[in-house]
């Protein structure tokens, strides 16, 4: 019984650590896009940024339309390959 106290203990412990590990690069990268561009370039990526912007997302939305159309060529692509590769097999 007290075996599995004790793996059930370093089984948390260890998987806490993987979870950080792997959490920290998508907090930095969430971070980052609220990060002003030329505060990226002349610090680069931090957690704690000096200067906040918006900027990423304004860009986002106004080249709305650019970024759909992307998405739409990589899906019609990707559909495209996966069907023909599925067929030649």
């Amino acid at each position: 019984m007290t075996e599995s106290k004790s793996f059930n203990r370093v089984s948390t412990v260890i998987l806490t650590a993987l979870v950080i590990v792997v959490i920290l690069p998508i907090l930095l990268i969430v971070i980052a896009s609220f990060s002003a561009e030329d505060v990226l370039i002349r610090d680069g990526y931090t957690y704690f940024p000096a200067e906040w912007s918006l900027d990423s997302y304004y860009y986002m939305i106004k080249q709305g339309v650019v970024i759909l159309r992307s998405y739409g060529i990589s899906f019609l692509v990707t559909i495209g390959g996966t069907a023909i590769s599925v067929l030649i097999t």
